[in-house]
C-alpha cells in the first residue's frame, strides 16, 4: 500500500501535480505553501486548489541587515502570539555569507503577517551553532565545501537538529539541541533581535550517518528526516538529484533514492515538506510533485 510516510518502505514514487515558482526551500501550513528564492522573496500557493492558485507574494523583512539563502525552511508548532494566523516560520542563512563564521549554522525566526493580499515575515530571533569553527563540526585536514549546515525542528520531541557535510570522512554529522523558546537569547545589535548561540554543552544527541551530497531542503516528521540533495544533471554524473531519509532515533540512513537514475528527474531538488499527511517536493524550476512510498 502506498503512503506518504517512510514507515519501512522499499521504494519511492513521485507524481507531478503542477508548477509553482522555482527557487529554494519552502514550508507548508494549513494547505498554503510558502516558497522562497535565495533573496528572501517568494510566493504563496493554495495546495487545496486544483490549479495550485497563487494567493499572494511572500517576502522577509530586515533585508538591509540579513538575507537568508533559504536552503531549508519550516514552520514551528509554536506561535509568537496566540492570536497569530501562522506559527513561527524559520529559514536558514546557509551560504549567504560564506566569509562570516558568525553566520554559519544560523537559523532566522519570522512572524508571518498578512499585508493586504501579501505576506511578510517579520524577523523575531536568530539561532546559531556556536562551534562551527571546532573540529566537532568541521573536518580536520580538508576544507569542507559546505560547512554551513541545515537546521530542522523535530516537533515530536521539540528538538532542533543541525546537520553538516563533512568532506574528509564523507559523513553527515547530526547534532540535536532542545529547541530554544522564541523569548530566549541575548540582544544582537546588528540584527536588532535576540540571538541564541548553541554550544557544545547543550548537545543532547549526536551521530554520523551517510554523506549528503550538497544538501538542499528538508523536513522532519514522525522521527524521520527527509533531505533533498544534489544539483541538476549536466554532462557529468556528479552530485545527482536525490532524496534521503534518516531515522533519527536509530541514528541511520534508511533510504536513498537517486531521482535521476530511478525516476528520470534531472533538475536540482530544493523544497520538501508535508501537506497534512502528503509529502510534496519541488525542484529549482518549480515542478511540484507528490511523493509516495511503498
Amino acid at each position: 500500500m502506498k503512503n506518504s510516510y517512510f514507515d519501512g518502505a522499499k521504494k519511492l514514487n513521485v507524481n507531478k501535480i503542477g508548477n509553482i515558482m522555482g527557487g529554494q526551500d519552502g514550508a507548508i501550513f494549513n494547505g498554503l505553501l510558502f516558497r522562497l528564492d535565495s533573496s528572501a522573496n517568494g510566493h504563496v500557493y493554495d495546495l487545496k486548489s486544483k490549479d495550485l492558485k497563487e494567493v499572494g507574494d511572500f517576502r522577509l523583512d530586515n533585508l538591509g541587515v540579513i538575507v537568508p539563502h533559504d536552503n531549508c525552511a519550516f514552520f514551528s508548532d509554536k506561535y509568537y502570539d496566540e492570536k497569530d494566523e501562522f506559527p513561527i516560520f524559520y529559514t536558514n542563512v546557509y551560504n549567504a555569507y560564506p566569509d562570516r563564521q558568525d553566520r554559519q549554522g544560523m537559523l532566522i525566526a519570522y512572524r508571518i503577517v498578512r499585508e493586504d493580499k501579501n505576506y511578510v515575515g517579520k524577523i523575531l530571533q536568530a539561532v546559531r551553532v556556536g562551534f562551527t569553527d571546532d573540529l566537532l563540526w568541521r573536518s580536520k585536514d580538508v576544507k569542507d565545501i559546505r560547512p554551513y549546515g541545515n537546521l530542522l525542528l523535530s516537533k515530536k520531541d521539540n528538538l532542533l537538529y543541525a546537520f553538516v557535510m563533512r568532506d574528509q570522512d564523507k559523513k553527515t554529522r547530526f547534532f540535536a539541541f532542545e529547541m530554544p523558546s522564541i523569548k530566549d537569547g541575548k540582544e544582537n545589535k546588528e540584527l536588532g533581535v535576540k540571538e541564541v548561540v548553541l554550544q557544545k554543552e547543550q548537545i543532547v544527541d549526536t551521530f554520523d550517518a551517510d554523506y549528503i551530497h550538497f544538501m538542499q531542503g528538508g523536513i522532519i516528521d514522525k522521527g524521520y528526516l527527509y533531505s533533498a540533495e544534489g544539483f541538476s544533471v549536466k554532462e557529468k554524473r556528479e552530485n545527482l538529484p536525490a532524496i534521503r531519509v534518516f531515522d533519527l532515533k536509530n541514528h541511520r540512513q534508511v533510504m536513498h533514492v537517486n531521482l535521476f537514475d530511478e525516476l528520470g528527474l534531472k533538475v536540482e531538488p530544493e523544497c520538501i515538506d508535508f501537506d497534512g499527511d502528503k509529502l510534496v517536493y519541488s525542484d529549482y524550476e518549480g515542478n511540484l510533485y507528490q511523493v509516495t512510498f511503498e
